[in-house]
């Protein structure tokens, strides 16, 4: 086996890894520990129980910042931690398995160390090494990387890898550390479709997996005409009615979920005034966490048939994931091919946030408390139209902008922004200037509205997003909302959560959030216009939002 060893000091060549990483919460940093705990999430550990968890090291362990986040993975001697991936083993592909070992300075390493990477029947071996410190040339108080290279079979059972991670004997007063563990695979271009979920292109004409109603059709064979992409022979099609599956894909915490299909119309077929076909993902204990719905007009302005939306689970449960399909159309004349899931361990950070009591608009100088370059453009503030003899007022746009325009507020299709002024929504006073915003009715998880700056991401640039928000005077909030710096096609970069009920403890009182982004390298977004966004799921009305700002900090 090729062991490539690194100092952690150094700077490492540019990957040309490409997919995300298969491994879950890879760099321990959750639970959040004060010192150390004894689990580690998503891993197993084995062994003797105060004997292997999560450790957070300070300068009496280490002369060096951990690799990843703050905390590492502990194993004393004949311990163990280890992982199943949920996304299968792509086939034929180039992968890498890079991890950073550490020696703490006040405890000697254990005998030797090993990683083990395999499939999880264990039947194929891709990854197995031993070592010892003088091995890998690991000193007291340094991390050292390893990388391994290999190459998956062309053809074996569809299945997940799996991770083991081991410490050898004898049992005394020895620790190794393991951090920032990364398993990719190069072009991976066939992501798993829903991970547990059977037939999900529908090619299996026996199939007995989806629980389907009288009026869907399915599977309907469907020759591929007038450039319609498909996956294979067969599609489903539906009158007025419903298909679903649970799959045995379980809610996770920390998990972008990215949803795709491929939706149509048949040829020289007509839908009825109100057709449209919704594609809803739920949890088996029926929490709705997205849906996407798509009218025939909608479906004639997809590129290649597909469409793709997202969701964020925050807190894992004890349900799975499941789809549901709704036709409506009398006339039958939509389809839907291809049905699939990518799931993905993607943290968010908590937006930091303070109370800045205001009687009055004009004594806020918004200037005065934000730092480094901002723009306070009157658009992104939501001063840019007049409520005069009003309190509210439906946000309108030049309806020559297009959703890309910078310099004007965005929202999603189904989102209904409103602007109000003092005295409205049940807030006393705007924070600064006339004018705020807020969602009567959050209808949708992700449903939100963003502004675009003509400023650019910069490589090695630093930006703040600030927001002020309150929760109107008798109002029961039921809804949260996600702090967002975006991409241009609205892909979050970085998010941060605001639960009005935990972080506004006090109505009509605004409270400052604030977000913030280094742009590393090789960002595929640099170049692109900065856009900040407020995403919201849950129910209700949103909290209001004033005086967004950008700021950029060198």
């Amino acid at each position: 086996m090729l062991r490539v060893t690194i100092a952690a000091l150094l700077l490492s060549a540019t990957s040309a890894y490409v997919s995300d990483n298969f491994l879950w919460n890879a760099g321990f940093e959750k639970p959040d520990v004060g010192n150390f705990e004894l689990v580690a999430d998503f891993w197993t550990l084995t062994g003797t129980a105060a004997s292997r968890g999560t450790f957070d090291p300070t300068a009496a362990h280490y002369d060096v910042p951990v690799p990843q986040g703050e905390q590492v993975l502990f194993l004393k001697p004949l311990t163990t931690a280890s992982q199943t991936t949920y996304r299968m083993i792509p086939l034929n592909t180039s992968c890498t398995l890079s991890m950073q070992v550490g020696k703490r300075k006040d405890h000697d390493f254990t005998i030797d160390a090993s990683v083990l990477l395999e499939s999880n029947d264990g039947v194929t071996e891709f990854v197995s090494d031993t070592f010892t410190p003088g091995d890998i040339a690991l000193t007291s108080g340094q991390f050292v990387e390893l990388n391994y290279n290999f190459t998956t079979p062309e053809t074996m059972t569809e299945q997940g890898f799996k991770i083991t991670l081991s410490t050898g004997g004898p049992k005394k007063e020895r620790q190794a550390n393991f951090d920032n563990i990364q398993l990719r695979c190069e072009l991976v271009e066939e992501e798993p479709c829903f991970p547990g979920m059977l037939n999900p292109s529908l090619e299996d004409r026996e199939d007995a997996a989806w629980t389907v109603t009288e009026n869907i059709t399915f599977p309907f064979a469907y020759t591929v005409e007038s450039g319609d992409v498909t996956d294979g022979l067969y599609v489903m099609t539906g009158d007025n009615d419903v298909a679903s599956q649970e799959t045995e894909f379980p809610v996770m915490a920390d998990t972008l979920l990215t949803v795709t299909a491929l939706v149509g119309q048949f040829p020289d077929t007509t839908a009825d005034s109100s057709a449209y076909v919704q594609i809803a993902l739920l949890t088996t204990d029926f929490q709705l966490l997205a849906t996407e719905t798509l009218s025939p007009t909608d479906i004639a302005g997809l590129t290649d048939n597909e469409v793709s939306f997202q969701a964020r689970v925050g807190q894992a449960s004890d349900a799975n994931y499941s789809v549901f399909i709704t036709f409506s159309d009398a006339n039958s004349s939509i389809w839907i091919d291809h049905l699939c899931m990518v799931a993905i361990y993607d943290p968010i950070e908590t937006s930091t946030s303070t109370v800045v009591p205001v009687t009055e608009p004009e004594e806020v100088d918004l200037e005065s408390l934000l730092e480094g370059e901002c723009e306070l453009e009157g658009a992104s503030r939501f001063e840019d139209m007049d409520l005069t003899g009003s309190l509210t007022k439906t946000y309108e746009t030049d309806v020559n902008t297009s959703e890309t325009d910078y310099g004007y507020w965005h929202q999603d299709t189904n989102t209904n922004l409103q602007y109000a002024t003092d005295g409205g929504f049940g807030i006393t006073w705007a924070f600064e200037g006339d004018n705020f915003a807020y969602l009567p009715e959050v209808n949708d998880t992700g449903d939100g509205f963003w502004y675009i700056f003509e400023e650019t991401y910069q490589l090695m640039g630093s930006y703040k997003f600030t927001v002020f928000m309150a929760r109107p005077v008798g109002v029961s909030m039921q809804s949260s909302a996600i702090l967002s710096f975006q991409d241009e096609n609205g892909e979050t970069i970085k998010g941060g959560p605001v639960t009005p009920n935990i972080n506004m403890a006090v109505p009509d009182t605004w409270y400052r959030f604030d977000l913030e982004l280094f742009v590393e390298r090789e960002s595929d977004y640099i170049g692109q216009n900065v856009r900040i966004g407020l995403l919201w799921a849950g129910q209700g009305p949103s909290a209001a939002v004033d005086a967004a700002s950008l700021c950029f900090l060198g």
